[in-house]
């Protein structure tokens, strides 16, 4: 998981003076669950309607083959990124 991987570099990279910030499209109680579990110490925020990632042109659409290789996990993107209710 990339958000574990930014969490193992985060003493190096706040030795730098940077700071970390990731940005998801998951739901924001989606969001707080994997803070909790993988004890990160940077900010996740949530940008389930795409607005923010848009305004920085770094929107992307997952593959229709790799959507399939999510819910084939259980993983349901639509509900995570709160689709229909975040929509709109």
């Amino acid at each position: 998981m990339e958000l574990y991987a930014l969490q193992e570099s985060f003493d190096d990279i706040k030795k730098l003076g940077a700071k970390i910030v990731a940005v998801t499209p998951q739901i924001p109680e989606l969001s707080a669950g994997m803070v909790e579990k993988h004890e990160l110490e940077f900010d996740v925020l949530s940008d389930c309607k795409g607005e923010f990632t848009e305004s920085l042109n770094i929107n992307f659409d997952i593959p229709a083959d790799l959507q399939e290789v999510y819910m084939g996990l259980g993983i349901d993107l639509p509900a995570c990124s709160g689709e229909p209710q975040c929509s709109g």
